[in-house]
């Protein structure tokens, strides 16, 4: 299978939401988010995650592209199984623990 290269415009974006996202003043502000998800998913024993959207205002100047921020707690050892997202890219960090992410490119998007 031949690896797909990621473009220069995919990497910059990239690297610019990086630095939104590790800035100081972002961070003080998803804590509180983290902790309210944490919580949530520790009262339910039997999920395999818990969620909360995150205004976009949070994270200040954004690229037009980006239409929605989310922190997603999963549990340890959880396998969610597979999602599709066909009518959007989706792009991820991890905040604290080991993951791991599938990830398939336009070959699967186009269903071959």
């Amino acid at each position: 299978m031949k690896t797909e290269q990621m473009t220069k415009e995919e990497r910059s974006l990239l690297e610019t939401l990086d630095k939104i996202v590790r800035s100081e003043k972002v961070r003080a502000q998803i804590r509180p988010i983290v902790e309210r998800v944490r919580a949530e998913l520790a009262r339910k024993p039997k999920a395999l995650m818990a969620w909360e959207p995150i205004v976009l205002e949070t994270f200040g100047a954004l690229p037009p592209s980006i239409r929605s921020g989310w922190v997603f707690i999963l549990r340890a050892g959880a396998d969610t199984g597979a999602e599709r997202h066909p009518n959007s890219h989706q792009r991820m960090m991890s905040g604290r623990s080991q993951n791991r992410c599938e990830i398939w490119g336009e070959r699967y998007r186009n269903g071959v």
